[in-house]
């Protein structure tokens, strides 16, 4: 499950069982665990994988003689083929980021291995929505640190231990001296459990 979850988070659209079968076909200990480098060639194979969809899905829609030239117009049906659902929106802005493609109204399948990694990269998102998601994202976390600020603060002034209160730090107990050192920490994730 978890080799499973990290390619997933890597972003490619695999199977479970075959992630578990490769896996255990990489496992040369055969533990049952994966080690870095085992997990490297998980993900080799995951990779060799998608090229082969792309020569699949060159030959179902390519209409040129060599199945060599994938029209645009077939390109997002070729992509959902693949499980890659790209929004119009993303597909032009990976597009942009692209050098010059080879033709403007065909695909080649490195260009399309090209596309596929930009598109893990940028986690299926134009720069806008990343950026705009980011700006939600960290308002959140100034609001939770804010809080937990205010909750340390407040706990504090019912010890008695506030900073700056007439007691010393030397007479703080183990708990003050922990929310005092709590305080001057940022968080920069999000507690999905509160």
């Amino acid at each position: 499950d978890d080799i499973y979850r990290l390619v997933r988070f890597l972003g490619f659209p695999v199977n479970k069982d075959a992630v578990s079968r490769i896996a255990a076909e990489v496992d040369a200990s055969g533990t049952g665990s994966v080690s870095f480098q085992e997990f490297l060639k998980v993900v080799r194979f995951v990779r060799d994988h998608e090229f082969e969809n792309i020569i699949r899905v060159f030959k179902r829609h390519c209409k040129d003689e060599a199945r060599e030239k994938l029209h645009m117009d077939k390109f997002k049906i070729a992509l959902s083929d693949m499980q890659y659902y790209v929004t119009d929106d993303v597909k032009t802005n990976i597009l942009e980021t692209m050098d010059d493609l080879h033709d403007d109204d065909h695909f080649i399948k490195e260009e399309v291995a090209e596309f596929l990694r930009e598109y893990r990269r940028c986690n299926g998102f134009t720069e806008e929505s990343a950026a705009e998601i980011k700006e939600g994202f960290d308002a959140q976390c100034r609001f939770v640190n804010e809080k937990r600020a205010f909750a340390i603060h407040q706990d504090a002034v019912q010890d008695g231990t506030e900073i700056g209160s007439p007691r010393s730090p030397k007479h703080q107990t183990p708990s003050a001296e922990r929310r005092t050192s709590l305080m001057g920490r940022r968080t920069s994730q999000v507690n999905l459990l509160n």
